[in-house]
């Protein structure tokens, strides 16, 4: 028996990311997540319990690789918008610097696929 495709999604708790969770969790897909420890998790409240589940700001980002084996792609749509009145650093950080650092675990763990994308907001809302 095939085992199920193994992805990785950080940004699992906004709208594009518990979307795309629960497509791939209906799909048959082994789903685990990347998240802040404060992180709401209204929108997947009902999923929890099938996700695996790794704060990012409590461990490594080595750690969901080593702990799940093997995994076959991550997905990362979290996005800072600035929403709350984040310093400019502070959305960079969370808009480049994580990505790269997470892009950097995936490439060093044998990931063969790693998919960036975000929602657009209106022009001009914020400095994301």
């Amino acid at each position: 028996m095939v085992s199920a495709k193994t992805l990785l999604i950080a940004g699992a708790t906004g709208f594009l990311g518990s979307q795309l969770a629960r497509r791939f969790l209906a799909d048959g897909y082994k789903v685990a997540i990347i998240k802040r420890s404060t992180s709401r998790l209204e929108r997947i409240a009902d999923l929890t319990s099938r996700l695996y589940m790794f704060n990012a700001d409590e461990f490594p980002l080595s750690t969901p690789f080593r702990e799940l084996g093997h995994v076959d792609a991550v997905i990362h749509c979290a996005t800072n918008y600035g929403r709350h009145g984040e310093p400019i650093s502070e959305i960079f950080d969370s808009n480049t610097v994580f990505p790269l650092r997470l892009l950097e675990a995936a490439v060093k763990s044998g990931v063969s696929a790693f998919l960036n994308t975000d929602t657009v907001l209106a022009k001009g809302l914020n400095p994301y």
